[in-house]
This record gives C-alpha cells, structure tokens and sequence, in this order.
C-alpha cells in the first residue's frame, strides 16, 4: 500500500514539473523564457513515460485493491463458518446441560422421611443421654 502511494505522489509531481511552461517555436526564432529546449520526440517520450507510470499506478491500484477484496471475502467466509461452528458447539452443549438438569430432576429422591427419621432418633439420643447424666449426677 505505501509502494502505491509513492507512485501517486511521484506521479503527480512529475505532472507539476513537466507542464510549467510550454511554448512551440520554429527553427530561428528566439526562446520566450530560459530553459531546456526539447524537439517533439523527447517530449513524446517523456509524456508517453509518464502516461506509462500513470497507466502502471492504475494497474497496479487496481490489483492491490481486488487483492484486498479477495482476502477480506475470504476472511469474511471464514469467519461466518467458525461463528456457525461454535454456534453449533454452544447449542448442543446447551442441550446436553439442559437434558442433564432435567434427568437430575426426575430422580431427585425423597429425603423428607429421612430427614424426619434423623430428628426423632437423634432427639431420643439426646433424650437419653441427659437422662444418664441427670441420674449420675443425682447419685
């Protein structure tokens, strides 16, 4: 990208510094303003090199910028397929997880008896042991 902004710049100031002052003459006649003299090969020369360089420039922009088209397309394509691999990644986990919530519930067992059981004996335990030391005590 900076070799194609180079050549812009290069281009555009050849474009200033070649068309300043132009005058035609014929042979004999006396030069308006100092300067180099050129016969109309040297300046078709010139002018076919800088429409050449600017002709390059439009080529090579021109590539440069369909490159960059090409691989953004493909790292668009290749984004959308990672997002729809993980999409489908993070569905089925979620369903797993969701199966697996539903399955824990169904065989949830019922620990209020037990619960109920573990009070009563462990109130009869205590029961029992303060009145062996209610007995030892009073002895």
């Amino acid at each position: 990208m900076r070799f194609i902004s180079v050549l812009i710049l290069i281009t555009f100031i050849s474009q200033t510094t070649y068309a300043q002052k132009i005058s035609s003459l014929q042979k004999g006649e006396k030069a308006p303003f100092t300067g180099i003299l050129l016969d109309r090969e040297a300046e078709a020369r010139i002018s076919s090199k800088k429409d050449t360089e600017v002709r390059l420039c439009e080529a090579q922009k021109e590539y440069q910028l369909e490159k960059l088209k090409t691989e953004c397309g493909f790292n668009q394509r290749l984004l959308n397929i990672q997002k729809e691999k993980e999409k489908k990644v993070y569905d089925e986990l979620i369903r797993l997880k969701t199966e697996r919530i539903k399955s824990l519930q169904r065989y949830k067992p019922n620990m209020k008896f037990y619960w109920a059981l573990g009070g009563f004996l462990s109130g009869v335990a205590i029961s029992l042991g303060i009145y062996k030391v209610a007995i030892e005590v009073s002895k």
